[in-house]
């Protein structure tokens, strides 16, 4: 998906904490940092307004060493202005820029 992909590029960071062989891990402050980000700016993309979230539960799915990636999940609770509030498990993943050093991504996937 195209805007998905948008969010990728818009949530690139620079890792000073990771090494040079994997990313940091699903739990990482980095990581935590970034995904927020990742939502926060998908919801002003979407024209979405007055609503706020928290993610919490940030595990471990799957640890591809090769492609020197994490799939990790996590559950992102949506609180509404007017109370409302629902929650969803989301897949993410944690993966190196091959071409920078130091650099990593964090995509949410489909």
């Amino acid at each position: 998906m195209n805007v998905k992909f948008l969010f990728v590029l818009l949530a690139s960071f620079i890792a000073l904490g990771c090494n040079d062989n994997m990313p940091p891990k699903c739990d990482s402050q980095e990581t935590k940092a970034l995904l927020n980000k990742v939502i926060k700016n998908s919801f002003n993309n979407l024209g979405v307004t007055g609503v706020t979230h928290t993610v919490t539960g940030h595990d471990l799915v799957e640890k591809h060493e090769k492609a020197k990636e994490y799939l990790c999940e996590a559950r992102v609770v949506l609180h509404a202005s007017n109370g409302r509030m629902t929650s969803e498990v989301i897949n993410y993943s944690v993966f190196l820029d091959e071409n920078k050093k130091g650099q990593f991504f964090v995509q949410i996937e489909d």
